[in-house]
């Protein structure tokens, strides 16, 4: 373990060098019934370092500006205890969190925030989404509630993870396109020879917000059981009714953009699995959300959208570009130019649907209520919506800034799509 080393490339990055400028941070939050001691929490987080390597790992830069994984058996992951005022108080500490740096040459990458009441907790896992996506949140959340239970479990160390770049698939035309990105790169480089880099104007300062809700059994159930039966996904179904509604908010088309992150983990290779670290890509796309369209014939055309993106070719040629563009460049181009380019926000609404999680509602005393996120914060301009699914219960947090959307046209935008997606399966609040 001690002598492993991972090099950061592609995406991942490309996302370090923009979280100099911008912190790109994500939360899942856990909400837990019952009494927990601050030596369990601590025991439960020791267990899981010992599982996940990459929780014992910092950065450190080399002297060709490349940056490495390099295991720290010091590190620490850190927690901020606050006393519990009221259910929804977590989502104003995690809101404060998505702003706040990791400094990854120095920091585990990973913090937890724990507000702390007498019969009921909220425990925000706080990641950088360089070195983390949401399903490596849920594995831990999942190993946490069983190490809670099981305290005396023996830990078995998961071997040190595959780097999504270095784990990219072959398929027909890919060496191709990695000549073709090796001819722009260099163009690329000889263009930044001939027009240095300036500095850019300072970036908006922007506070975030969540709003977070849930579905009733019954109501998610019925979701699910009518996505089923309408040959569609719920993914596709709570997409449909979300771009409606901004269509209706903004009244400038009907022509709606989409974007969502694609879990790449069992594409790569080798698989990956449970491992902690960054394995998806992001696909957008436009929809036509007109409302005299048939609710479910929008959401089945997204659920075929999706997949023509999902296609090896599609997917896996922007991680490649990245991994070419950012080897060749990655020791001359200035982290600004490399956040400016998360400023673009062509699309509406970014939805991560983590679906149904294989999680334990019940650990010992504690029991799972729900799980909230992912909750992102990077690009003040994005509107991001998690969903995630716990004990046949759907819960939503909608992460943004008032640079795009205003507290009260959040809570239009979420009454009018959850409107539209009563008046398509039937039900009722």
């Amino acid at each position: 373990m001690h002598e492993y080393q991972q090099r950061l490339r592609g995406g991942q990055f490309a996302v370090w060098l923009a979280s100099k400028v911008q912190s790109i941070n994500f939360a899942l939050t856990a909400r837990l019934h019952g009494a927990l001691s601050p030596d369990q929490l601590r025991a439960a987080l020791d267990k899981l370092r010992r599982k996940y390597p990459a929780l014992s790992m910092r950065l450190t830069e080399t002297a060709h500006r490349q940056v490495v994984l390099i295991p720290d058996p010091d590190l620490e992951i850190p927690v901020r205890l606050v006393e519990r005022g009221h259910s929804e108080q977590w989502a104003d500490e995690v809101a404060a969190e998505l702003g706040q740096p990791f400094d990854l040459l120095n920091d585990a990458p990973l913090r937890l925030v724990w507000l702390r009441g007498e019969d009921a907790s909220e425990l925000s896992f706080i990641c950088p989404h360089a070195l983390a996506d949401g399903l490596s949140v849920v594995y831990l959340i999942r190993d946490f509630l069983e190490f809670l239970e099981h305290p005396e479990a023996t830990v078995q160390p998961l071997p040190p993870a595959l780097s999504m770049s270095d784990g990219l698939p072959d398929f027909p035309g890919k060496r191709s396109l990695v000549w073709q990105f090796k001819i722009k790169a260099a163009a690329f480089r000889y263009l930044l020879k001939l027009a240095p880099q300036h500095p850019l104007p300072p970036r908006k300062q922007a506070n975030y917000q969540l709003l977070n809700w849930e579905l009733t059994p019954a109501q998610t159930a019925a979701l699910i059981q009518r996505s089923r039966s309408e040959n569609t996904t719920v993914h596709a179904a709570l997409s449909a009714a979300f771009l409606r509604a901004f269509g209706e908010l903004r009244g400038n088309g009907w022509k709606r953009r989409l974007q969502s992150p694609l879990s790449l983990r069992e594409r790569l290779n080798p698989p990956v699995g449970e491992a902690f670290g960054l394995y998806v890509n992001l696909v957008e796309l436009s929809v036509d959300c007109a409302p005299q369209r048939d609710f479910w014939a929008v959401a089945r055309e997204i659920k075929q959208s999706l997949a023509r993106c999902a296609e090896d070719r599609h997917v896996f040629r922007s991680l490649i570009e990245g991994n070419v563009m950012m080897d060749r460049l990655g020791a001359v181009v200035a982290p600004e130019f490399v956040a400016q380019s998360f400023l673009t926000v062509a699309y509406d609404l970014s939805i991560t649907n983590l679906g149904r999680l294989n999680l334990p509602t019940q650990a010992g005393a504690l029991q799972l209520d729900a799980v909230y996120g992912p909750s992102l914060g990077g690009n003040p301009e994005d509107i991001v919506l998690g969903v995630s699914t716990v004990g046949g219960r759907m819960a939503f947090s909608l992460a943004f800034t008032q640079l795009k959307l205003s507290r009260s046209q959040a809570e239009w935008i979420k009454e009018r799509a959850l409107q539209h997606l009563e008046t398509a399966i039937g039900t009722q609040r």
